[in-house]
């Protein structure tokens, strides 16, 4: 477990090496690593980047675009390694950068038609996210982003709709 101070938030890149002998926790496999690392969680702001050695997705993107890419250099990770953004609802500490990131790397913006107008109605989204960015999804209509498949489904929370993801990755699970 790697931990990094900053100003305002403190990062932790998850990297554990699953153990498929005597079932230890991990998020990676022995055949490819797989990182989960937390940029920002909490009312300040929530991003989460999953990835692979070559590639990833963000989770949310709640944090200023310069934070972000702060964190990735210091993880020794390519920022246009993001192949896309997925969005959990459309409260300001989860949307700020989403258009800045989107529009900068060209990535597509997963969400639930719903969450996408809220986000083009949304102030605190400091740019919006080009058209040719968003993509909708279903609740519990499974899709595959590099070797990731992505499913959604609606969670309680108090804001106009809201999703969870459930990812799969060579045969492993994060929800």
């Amino acid at each position: 477990e790697k931990q990094i101070e900053s100003k305002q938030n403190l990062y932790t890149d998850y990297k554990v090496e699953m153990n498929l002998q005597n079932h230890s926790t991990g998020l990676s496999t022995s055949t490819s690593d797989l990182s989960f690392s937390v940029l920002a969680s909490g009312s300040s702001g929530n991003c989460y980047y999953l990835g692979t050695d070559t590639y990833g997705i963000l989770i949310d993107a709640g944090i200023g675009i310069r934070t972000i890419k702060k964190v990735f250099k210091e993880y020794n990770l390519p920022f246009d390694s993001i192949l896309a953004i997925f969005i959990t609802h459309d409260h300001a500490d989860h949307i700020k950068a989403v258009g800045h990131i989107s529009n900068e790397i060209n990535a597509p913006v997963y969400t639930t038609e719903t969450i996408h107008n809220s986000i083009r109605n949304n102030f605190n989204a400091i740019r919006k996210i080009n058209n040719e960015h968003i993509r909708h999804i279903e609740e519990l209509s499974p899709f595959n982003i590099g070797s990731f498949k992505i499913t959604a489904y609606k969670i309680p929370h108090d804001s106009t709709e809201n999703v969870a993801y459930k990812i799969e990755h060579e045969g492993k699970t994060l929800s």
